[in-house]
């Protein structure tokens, strides 16, 4: 397993360093397999690894002399820095051979080789011109998988002895230790492993014996509208969440090198093309023009599914996005065309990768949305008359998606389709002063009708009249996303959803901290230790701010977490016992939401099984002495033990 050398200076040194002389590689251990035996075992990298790792240098400089084709068989093309989620660049990675480190290039333009090699056999044995083109075209996809788990930005997934590749999350950020595959030891990353994950694929897809008359086409342009579908499906991009052709061109480079020499036609360009592309090419939401431009092209392209679909059949239309603003342009874009989606299922379709951070906030399901076009005589309705259709068709459709193990994030994505299929079926939903309701607004409403099915679920059917907006916020933060921080926006519209105030929430020593993450603004919860460092009065408010619930709950959870128990019954008795059991209904709420291994979600569990809470309430209570700020926590792990910040 090689590691970029990189030292502790600092992040400007290092990216510095990278792109002044760039990153060495130091092999540091091996990782062996045994054949017919399960599990691995590793040794330190030995004098004769070493020279194997250099002996590949040699061998590419005999196969870059020995070239004669005009294309490199390095892959020597430029990385595009403003590809989004790509962040290599910044390190010092400016071309796409430096994603690879010798002996991975060796193999990888060995087997882009060999595809022409067998190409020329599958000619020289008869078989047919589009036979052997097709089966090259698998091989040369296979290198591509190849590619994937042969490049220094793979790591080795501990737990399940597994090499990760990051570009399966839609991105390419830069890693400072990579594992290397062995491609012709059969394990993960080697060229059978790459093939049979193919021919999966083609079994599983093969399940008609018609021939598809496949087009490619601009769907934004006048070729689509010449289309006579019978129904239309689509996987629309998802805002800027992902660059697709940007990305794309880590496959590109060695498409064109093994599938290039059999059909170069196809290769046309040196990179893919990509000024056509419908994303947003900038990270800045605030970025108008870059927004328009995404916007111009969603609606063209579903003007062209609304001008070339028949009025009986449906559109399938499928989304999957967190970014409430991403959401808001895609519905903007199918009712100003006049789709409107009549049904709508969240399925289960997102890979749970590997590379995945713990406690990032991401979706498992996608919706699909059944869209079928408004009918033409739809007029104007006024909210409250919409709000009265609405609310019983999205509790019906969400205690359903509830019952099938929906949960979270999932949950409130899930919602947009049913209110959107009354919403949609008007030209105008208006406000009693004549105002129009916008998008945003709708899904604004939807988050607070989906908030208060999902608290009902959540809390076992407590009444939410007792718990306030903060305390809301709280809740649903841990249910929907875990500990994962969210963009501020995000935050934001959590809050129009709950009814809590984005001060309250972000105020000193309140639930969450405000807080920057790159160049984004970004909202964290804050631990129950640290809250209790900041604030000597955690859990005890004042006539003009009474504490909200998740407060004492947690004010509770630290008594318990430094063992003072008499404080923590005289603290019960302060509460009195309505308040003190709406407390635990919360607490057990909350242990369920936090993630396993969390300090709060430890400390909240013992106390809801210590004797203070189960045992009959105390006569009288009193405040416990407060303790001075940044007192050590004897029943909570060190930051070292837990590696908290």
């Amino acid at each position: 397993m090689p590691a970029l050398r990189a030292g502790s200076e600092g992040q400007k040194t290092i990216r510095e360093k990278g792109q002044t002389s760039g990153f060495g590689d130091l092999l540091t251990a091996v990782v062996m397999r045994t054949p017919g035996k399960s599990g691995k075992h590793y040794r330190t990298a030995t004098e004769e690894d070493l020279r194997n790792f250099r002996k590949a240098r040699r061998i590419l400089d005999r196969i870059v002399q020995s070239n004669t084709d005009e294309l490199s068989p390095i892959p020597d093309e430029p990385i595009n820095p403003e590809t989004l989620g790509l962040r290599i660049d910044a390190m010092g990675f400016k071309n796409w051979n430096q994603l690879f480190n010798d002996r991975q290039v060796v193999a990888l333009v060995t087997f882009s080789r060999l595809v022409k090699v067998a190409f020329d056999e599958m000619l020289r044995k008869g078989i047919e011109l589009d036979y052997a083109q097709a089966v090259c075209g698998y091989l040369s996809l296979t290198v591509g998988r190849l590619a994937v788990r042969n490049s220094n930005q793979c790591i080795y997934h501990a737990a399940r002895e597994t090499i990760e590749n990051e570009i399966a999350r839609g991105a390419l950020p830069p890693v400072w230790d990579y594992a290397e595959a062995a491609p012709l030891s059969g394990s993960t990353g080697s060229w059978t492993s790459c093939l049979s994950g193919i021919a999966n694929v083609i079994e599983s897809c093969v399940v008609s014996k018609s021939v598809p008359n496949v087009n490619v086409r601009d769907a934004t342009g006048p070729d689509a509208r010449v289309l006579q579908p019978q129904g239309v499906i689509t996987d629309p991009p998802y805002y800027n969440s992902v660059d697709y052709a940007g990305l794309s061109d880590f496959f590109y480079v060695w498409l064109k090198r093994s599938l290039g020499p059999i059909d170069p036609s196809l290769f046309d360009l040196p990179l893919t093309p990509k000024t056509r592309q419908a994303i947003m090419d900038s990270e800045s939401k605030t970025n108008a023009k870059a927004r328009q431009r995404y916007v111009t092209l969603m609606k063209s392209a579903l003007s062209n599914v609304h001008m070339v679909h028949p009025s009986d059949q449906i559109a399938g239309v499928a989304f999957a996005n967190i970014d409430p603003d991403a959401w808001a342009t895609l519905i903007e874009s199918l009712l100003d065309v006049g789709l409107v989606p009549r049904v709508s299922w969240p399925i289960d379709t997102e890979m749970q990768s590997g590379m995945v951070k713990i406690g990032q906030a991401r979706l498992s399901t996608s919706v699909w949305m059944a869209c079928r076009k408004r009918e033409e005589t739809a007029g104007e309705a006024f909210l409250g008359d919409v709000l009265a259709e609405m609310r019983p068709v999205v509790r019906e459709r969400l205690l359903y998606f509830w019952s099938k193990g929906i949960r979270g994030a999932d949950f409130f994505i899930s919602a947009i389709g049913p209110a959107l299929s009354v919403f949609g079926r008007y030209g105008r939903v208006l406000r009693p002063d004549g105002s129009t309701v916008t998008v945003r607004d709708f899904l604004d409403i939807v988050r607070r009708e989906s908030t208060d099915v999902a608290l009902e679920q959540v809390l076992h059917g407590a009444d939410l009249g007792v718990i306030d907006p903060v305390t809301r916020q709280y809740v649903t933060w841990v249910w929907s996303y875990s500990r994962a921080p969210l963009d501020a926006g995000e935050a934001i519209a959590l809050c129009l959803a709950t009814g809590a105030s984005y001060a309250d929430t972000t105020r000193p020593a309140s639930i969450a901290a405000e807080g920057r993450e790159k160049s984004k603004k970004v909202v964290r919860l804050r631990t129950v230790r640290l809250r209790a460092a900041e604030d000597d009065d955690l859990g005890f408010g004042t006539p003009a701010r009474p504490a909200p619930l998740i407060d004492q709950l947690q004010y509770a959870a630290w008594l318990w977490g430094q063992n003072r128990t008499g404080d923590l019954g005289s603290y019960r008795g302060s509460l009195g016992e309505t308040r003190w059991e709406a407390m635990r209904t919360l607490g057990q709420a909350v242990a369920e939401c936090l993630p396993d291994g969390d300090e709060d979600r430890r400390i909240i569990n013992g106390l809801l099984g210590s004797g203070v809470m189960v045992s009959a309430p105390p006569d009288n209570g009193r405040r416990g002495p407060p303790q001075p700020a940044g007192a050590q926590l004897p029943r909570f792990e060190t930051e070292e033990e837990d590696g908290s910040e």
